[in-house]
């Protein structure tokens, strides 16, 4: 099993798109190839 996300909205894994911040947290973004939805996840987690 994939540590990456689904899209909830084309069901298809999300593609790494760099890091962010949240707060002081270094975070990971994820962008659906798809749509373009974006999320973020902890790394690590």
């Amino acid at each position: 099993m994939s540590d990456k996300p689904v899209c909830p909205n084309c069901k298809i894994v999300m593609h790494k798109a760099g890091f962010g911040w949240s707060g002081r947290k270094k975070v990971q973004r994820y962008r659906c190839q798809g749509c373009g939805y974006t999320t973020t996840k902890q790394p690590g987690k």
